[in-house]
């Protein structure tokens, strides 16, 4: 009897909770017919592009839409997700595909799909990046520009702080905004956005436009008789300013021409092109003179004495002095040094010392040197110096300055002009040559060949 009894106890909890469950159920159904599914738009299709926020809207639509399907299976919904994939991200997808089919891939939760398409489409370093930007960022137009590129901007970069949006917003506007901001005390990013708005842009217009909002429009409709006609400067010259040019033309001063003299501005004079011809005429020939002028200058930077009348005949023998002493040496090319026969060294005070060297003239044995006479001072025209003289037995001339001087002093013969040119830097000069007397070299006429 007891287990009958407990048996139809049993029975009897077992219906209570049928019922309640057919209650529950009736209620949940009513429920769920009386609750519409709202119809979102479907997104837009994703086609791969690297740009932070095309990818982010992408994946926040599809999400959107997803939940609104009801979809509670994770493959189902990477399933749908991956229909909105066109392009390039519907390549990657069928490889993938492909890969998870081999077992080499494994994609089968929505937050892996999710995490492997960021890491193939997000472009990285967008939060440097964008940083940057902001730092670099200021106002170049109107406001609402400004506005637009900094919230652009600001979305991209998380963590950042009500006080930091703050401060980079008003630090990239102009003086003017700025300082009205600031002295508004805004403390956060909205307030100061919508303060920012509402201010005047006085840079969204410049002056130029200002003025034609004032005047009638010029495009469209008939135009006015007494609107004057507008002026392009490509078309020449304007009706004004031609009127301008015709009336200084038929100007005619009280004075009339200051050339002729005659009724008519002088700018109207007929000769006046030759005239000024001439003048520049003039002009070049003074110019050419001043150079001839100048390059006379410049050779009168040689100091000269006046030469003898006649060119000379015989050897170049010029005045020099020797130890303070006047005499006459011959300059000749054929020589090698300086030379000074020994009478005359001995005439002129001079002292030598003896020398190893050999004297080889023309057709005749070698002969040894009497000696060298070092730092003697000797004067040639303007020139003076100390130099070296080879003392030899000479018999037909007394000194002989040979291409060793003619070196030194940059010297030059020139016999057609009976002159020696002397070119040496600080004491250039012109050193006629002198004739000497017969009765020093013989009555008879000579020929000489060193």
């Amino acid at each position: 009897m007891g287990a009958v009894q407990a048996l139809q106890v049993s029975i009897k909890v077992m219906q209570e909770d049928l019922k309640l469950c057919k209650k529950a159920v009736a209620n949940g159904g009513t429920s769920n017919a009386g609750v519409g599914r709202v119809d979102y738009p479907r997104p837009s299709r994703f086609d791969g592009a690297r740009d932070a926020k095309e990818f982010e809207n992408f994946l926040w639509k599809i999400e959107q839409y997803l939940d609104n399907l009801w979809l509670g299976d994770e493959l189902a919904k990477i399933k749908a997700a991956t229909s909105y994939l066109t392009d390039t991200a519907m390549l990657w997808w069928r490889r993938r595909h492909v890969d998870i089919e081999r077992g080499t891939c494994r994609m089968d939760t929505w937050e892996a799909f999710k995490k492997e398409l960021k890491r193939q489409f997000y472009p990285e370093n967008v939060v440097y990046k964008a940083r940057r930007k902001l730092r670099e960022l200021w106002q170049k137009g109107m406001i609402r520009d400004y506005v637009k590129e900094f919230t652009t901007l600001v979305l991209q970069i998380p963590n950042l702080s009500d006080q930091d949006l703050v401060f980079h917003f008003i630090d990239g506007l102009l003086g003017w905004a700025k300082q009205e901001l600031q002295r508004r005390g805004v403390n956060s990013v909205d307030e100061t956005i919508a303060v920012a708005k509402s201010l005047s842009d006085y840079s969204s217009q410049t002056p130029h436009d200002a003025f034609r909002k004032k005047v009638a429009s010029r495009g469209g409709g008939e135009r006015k008789e007494t609107q004057q006609p507008t002026y392009n400067r490509n078309q020449g010259k304007s009706p004004v300013q031609e009127e301008y040019e015709a009336k200084k033309r038929s100007f005619i001063p009280r004075s009339g021409c200051y050339v002729c003299k005659g009724p008519h501005p002088a700018m109207d004079y007929l000769k006046l092109g030759s005239l000024s011809a001439l003048i520049e005429q003039e002009e070049a020939d003074a110019r050419e003179e001043m150079g001839k002028l100048g390059s006379l200058q410049l050779l009168n930077a040689l100091k000269t004495t006046p030469a003898s009348k006649g060119a000379s005949k015989g050897l170049m023998y010029v005045d020099v002095s020797i130890n303070g002493q006047a005499t006459q040496a011959m300059v000749d090319t054929g020589a090698t040094h300086k030379f000074v026969s020994e009478g005359e060294a001995r005439r002129l005070v001079l002292t030598w010392t003896k020398g190893d060297g050999w004297l080889k003239s023309v057709n005749a044995k070698a002969r040894p040197l009497h000696g060298v006479a070092q730092g003697i001072e000797l004067s040639v025209g303007v020139w003076k110096g100390t130099v070296n003289f080879s003392v030899i037995p000479m018999d037909d001339f007394k000194v002989v300055l040979g291409l060793e001087f003619q070196k030194q002093v940059s010297a030059i013969p020139m016999p057609a002009l009976s002159t020696v040119c002397v070119l040496e830097k600080g004491s250039p000069c012109m050193i006629p040559i002198v004739e000497v007397l017969s009765e020093e070299i013989g009555k008879v006429k000579q020929l000489s060949a060193m």
